[in-house]
């Protein structure tokens, strides 16, 4: 019996692991692309910038 628990624990714990790992993987994903955006933003204001010289 509780090796049985000791199992259905573990399936837990993992399933919960593996949603936290997608989590973190969305997370990064959405870091990466504000990262991009913000880049842009700059080479917009940079090129605004040279223009107006």
């Amino acid at each position: 019996m509780k090796y049985a628990v000791f199992l259905s624990l573990n399936a837990i714990f993992l399933e919960v692991h593996i949603s936290n790992l997608l989590v973190y993987q969305k997370v990064a994903q959405s870091n990466l692309a504000v990262k991009r955006f913000q880049q842009k933003c700059e080479a917009v204001v940079r090129w605004i910038m040279r223009k107006n010289k």
